[in-house]
């Protein structure tokens, strides 16, 4: 599935492998992200473990855009919309479903490393210790 999910996906997601089993992505802008839906359905539905992500002031890619996309897979939801903290100050928003969560970055742009370093630290590190943010 690796080599499937890496072929499939690499020009339409920037990928990052912490394992086979977890996937950390950021979307692109495809004109067919409709099509990836199914894709990324069906990786979640395989047991690997998903994190999106994005800045709320991104203009290239907004982040409803974004949350439409992953409210389309129909995944079960965990865990709803909440805020999440850093250094005690709202850094964003997050919800979670069976196999991926969907964060929002307060104040970002479309480089939320870079903007935001720290928050983008931190819902990393949390989202690879398996930890709710």
């Amino acid at each position: 599935m690796h080599s499937a999910l890496q072929q499939g996906w690499s020009y339409t997601l920037h990928i990052a492998y912490a394992s086979s089993w977890c996937v950390a992505i950021t979307l692109a802008a495809p004109s067919d992200l409709s099509s990836r839906a199914v894709d990324m359905s069906n990786a979640v539905t395989a047991g690997m473990r998903a994190l999106v992500y994005s800045g709320d002031v991104d203009m290239c890619l907004p982040f409803t855009g974004t949350a439409a996309w992953t409210a389309s897979l129909r995944l079960p939801e965990h865990r709803p919309w909440r805020q999440w903290h850093v250094d005690g100050q709202v850094a964003g928003f997050n919800v979670r479903y069976q196999g991926l969560t969907y964060v929002t970055v307060r104040g970002a742009g479309h480089m939320v490393p870079e903007l935001k370093p720290r928050e983008a630290l931190h819902m990393f590190g949390t989202w690879l210790s398996g930890e709710a943010l």
